[in-house]
Protein backbone atom coordinates (compact mmCIF):
# COMPACT_ATOMS: atom_id res chain seq x y z
CA UNK A 1 0.00 0.00 0.00
CA UNK A 2 2.87 2.52 0.71
CA UNK A 3 4.11 1.43 -2.57
CA UNK A 4 0.98 2.09 -4.04
CA UNK A 5 0.97 5.49 -2.36
CA UNK A 6 4.49 6.35 -3.41
CA UNK A 7 4.10 5.79 -7.00
CA UNK A 8 0.92 7.64 -6.91
CA UNK A 9 3.22 10.65 -5.15
CA UNK A 10 5.16 10.63 -8.39
CA UNK A 11 2.55 11.41 -10.45
CA UNK A 12 1.18 13.87 -8.11
CA UNK A 13 4.59 15.55 -6.74
CA UNK A 14 4.34 13.91 -3.27
CA UNK A 15 6.94 13.19 -1.33
CA UNK A 16 7.63 10.17 0.36
CA UNK A 17 7.12 11.49 4.09
CA UNK A 18 3.52 12.10 2.47
CA UNK A 19 3.12 9.09 1.31
CA UNK A 20 3.61 7.10 4.62
CA UNK A 21 1.41 9.91 5.98
CA UNK A 22 -1.47 9.49 4.02
CA UNK A 23 -0.77 5.62 4.57
CA UNK A 24 -1.25 5.89 8.26
CA UNK A 25 -4.32 7.91 7.75
CA UNK A 26 -5.65 5.36 5.49
CA UNK A 27 -4.74 2.73 7.35
CA UNK A 28 -6.61 4.18 10.60
CA UNK A 29 -9.65 4.82 9.03
CA UNK A 30 -9.56 1.22 8.12
CA UNK A 31 -8.93 0.11 11.45
CA UNK A 32 -11.22 2.42 12.86
CA UNK A 33 -14.37 0.63 10.63
CA UNK A 34 -12.90 -3.01 11.54
CA UNK A 35 -13.62 -1.98 15.08
CA UNK A 36 -16.79 -0.61 14.32
CA UNK A 37 -17.39 -4.16 12.26
CA UNK A 38 -16.61 -5.90 15.71
CA UNK A 39 -18.51 -3.81 17.94
CA UNK A 40 -21.43 -4.51 15.52
CA UNK A 41 -20.99 -8.65 15.86
CA UNK A 42 -20.34 -8.93 19.18
CA UNK A 43 -23.81 -7.22 19.49
CA UNK A 44 -24.94 -10.13 17.37
CA UNK A 45 -23.15 -12.72 19.32
CA UNK A 46 -24.24 -11.42 22.41
CA UNK A 47 -27.69 -11.46 21.64
CA UNK A 48 -27.23 -15.26 19.61
CA UNK A 49 -25.50 -16.29 23.27
CA UNK A 50 -28.82 -14.98 25.19
CA UNK A 51 -31.14 -16.54 22.93
CA UNK A 52 -29.23 -19.94 23.22
CA UNK A 53 -29.00 -19.55 26.80
CA UNK A 54 -32.71 -18.80 26.98
CA UNK A 55 -33.50 -22.33 25.02
CA UNK A 56 -31.37 -24.44 27.27
CA UNK A 57 -32.60 -23.15 30.07
CA UNK A 58 -35.85 -23.92 29.12
CA UNK A 59 -34.84 -27.77 28.16
CA UNK A 60 -33.12 -27.97 31.64
CA UNK A 61 -36.44 -27.18 33.44
CA UNK A 62 -38.51 -30.08 31.60
CA UNK A 63 -37.46 -33.32 33.59
CA UNK A 64 -38.32 -36.69 32.13
CA UNK A 65 -38.00 -38.70 29.24
CA UNK A 66 -40.32 -38.55 25.66
CA UNK A 67 -42.34 -40.90 25.02
CA UNK A 68 -40.66 -41.99 21.77
CA UNK A 69 -37.92 -42.93 24.37
CA UNK A 70 -39.96 -44.91 26.80
CA UNK A 71 -41.26 -47.01 23.59
CA UNK A 72 -38.09 -48.14 22.54
CA UNK A 73 -37.27 -49.20 26.23
CA UNK A 74 -40.22 -51.03 26.39
CA UNK A 75 -39.72 -52.71 22.93
CA UNK A 76 -36.13 -53.78 23.55
CA UNK A 77 -37.44 -55.64 26.99
CA UNK A 78 -40.30 -56.81 24.80
CA UNK A 79 -37.36 -58.36 22.74
CA UNK A 80 -35.24 -59.50 25.29
CA UNK A 81 -38.39 -61.72 26.93
CA UNK A 82 -39.12 -63.03 23.77
CA UNK A 83 -35.89 -64.49 23.62
CA UNK A 84 -35.47 -65.37 26.84
CA UNK A 85 -38.89 -66.74 28.30
CA UNK A 86 -38.79 -70.33 25.80
CA UNK A 87 -34.94 -70.68 26.87
CA UNK A 88 -35.77 -70.56 30.35
CA UNK A 89 -38.50 -73.27 30.17
CA UNK A 90 -36.30 -75.70 28.11
CA UNK A 91 -33.84 -75.00 31.51
CA UNK A 92 -36.16 -76.02 33.54
CA UNK A 93 -37.44 -78.75 31.67
CA UNK A 94 -33.61 -80.30 31.13
CA UNK A 95 -33.22 -79.46 34.86
CA UNK A 96 -36.36 -81.70 36.11
CA UNK A 97 -35.18 -84.71 33.79
CA UNK A 98 -31.63 -84.65 34.99
CA UNK A 99 -33.55 -84.55 38.22
CA UNK A 100 -35.33 -88.03 37.79
CA UNK A 101 -32.31 -89.27 35.92
CA UNK A 102 -29.94 -88.75 39.29
CA UNK A 103 -33.40 -90.00 41.44
CA UNK A 104 -33.60 -92.82 39.76
CA UNK A 105 -29.56 -93.81 39.77
CA UNK A 106 -29.66 -93.05 43.70
CA UNK A 107 -32.16 -95.54 44.26
CA UNK A 108 -31.08 -97.91 42.29
CA UNK A 109 -27.50 -97.74 44.68
CA UNK A 110 -29.50 -97.75 47.72
CA UNK A 111 -31.33 -101.30 46.46
CA UNK A 112 -27.92 -102.79 45.83
CA UNK A 113 -26.99 -101.84 49.20
CA UNK A 114 -30.22 -102.90 50.31
CA UNK A 115 -29.12 -106.24 48.23
CA UNK A 116 -25.96 -106.51 50.03
CA UNK A 117 -27.34 -106.31 53.50
CA UNK A 118 -29.87 -109.49 52.57
CA UNK A 119 -29.60 -110.84 49.19
CA UNK A 120 -32.38 -112.92 49.13
CA UNK A 121 -34.74 -110.20 49.85
CA UNK A 122 -37.36 -108.47 47.67
CA UNK A 123 -37.02 -104.95 47.62
CA UNK A 124 -39.70 -102.12 46.85
CA UNK A 125 -40.24 -98.66 47.23
CA UNK A 126 -40.53 -98.38 50.85
CA UNK A 127 -37.49 -100.52 51.50
CA UNK A 128 -35.38 -98.12 49.06
CA UNK A 129 -35.15 -95.76 51.62
CA UNK A 130 -33.41 -98.51 54.34
CA UNK A 131 -30.48 -98.28 51.75
CA UNK A 132 -30.20 -94.43 52.01
CA UNK A 133 -32.58 -93.53 49.69
CA UNK A 134 -34.29 -90.50 49.59
CA UNK A 135 -36.24 -88.89 46.97
CA UNK A 136 -36.15 -85.20 45.60
CA UNK A 137 -39.24 -83.45 45.56
CA UNK A 138 -41.50 -83.87 42.79
CA UNK A 139 -39.85 -87.01 41.64
CA UNK A 140 -41.16 -90.64 41.72
CA UNK A 141 -39.43 -94.02 41.71
CA UNK A 142 -41.22 -97.28 41.49
CA UNK A 143 -39.98 -100.42 41.28
CA UNK A 144 -41.20 -102.68 38.31
CA UNK A 145 -40.74 -106.21 37.95
CA UNK A 146 -40.38 -108.97 41.45
CA UNK A 147 -37.83 -107.08 43.46
CA UNK A 148 -35.39 -109.33 43.13
CA UNK A 149 -31.84 -108.56 42.74
CA UNK A 150 -31.36 -110.41 39.57
CA UNK A 151 -34.75 -109.23 37.88
CA UNK A 152 -34.33 -105.33 39.38
CA UNK A 153 -35.85 -102.64 37.26
CA UNK A 154 -37.01 -99.24 38.26
CA UNK A 155 -38.83 -96.40 36.76
CA UNK A 156 -38.54 -92.47 37.64
CA UNK A 157 -40.06 -89.47 36.34
CA UNK A 158 -40.60 -85.87 37.27
CA UNK A 159 -44.22 -84.71 37.92
CA UNK A 160 -43.33 -81.72 35.45
CA UNK A 161 -42.01 -83.81 32.99
CA UNK A 162 -43.36 -85.87 30.62
CA UNK A 163 -40.17 -87.85 29.90
CA UNK A 164 -40.41 -91.50 32.05
CA UNK A 165 -37.01 -93.17 32.47
CA UNK A 166 -36.23 -96.71 32.91
CA UNK A 167 -32.90 -98.88 35.15
CA UNK A 168 -31.69 -102.01 34.11
CA UNK A 169 -30.77 -104.75 36.27
CA UNK A 170 -26.77 -103.45 35.18
CA UNK A 171 -27.44 -99.93 36.08
CA UNK A 172 -28.01 -98.64 32.66
CA UNK A 173 -30.70 -95.42 32.26
CA UNK A 174 -33.07 -95.77 29.28
CA UNK A 175 -35.15 -92.80 28.16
Amino acid sequence: MAYDLLYQGQNEKITTRGAIKQSRQFGLKRMSEKANELQINIGKTKKQEVIMISYFAKKRNKKGFTLIELMIVIAIIAILAAIAIPQFSAYRTRGYNVAAKADLKNAYTAAQAYFSDSPSAAIDAGKLTLGGFVPTAGVSVAVTGTGLMAALTMTGNHASSTSTYTISPAGVITP
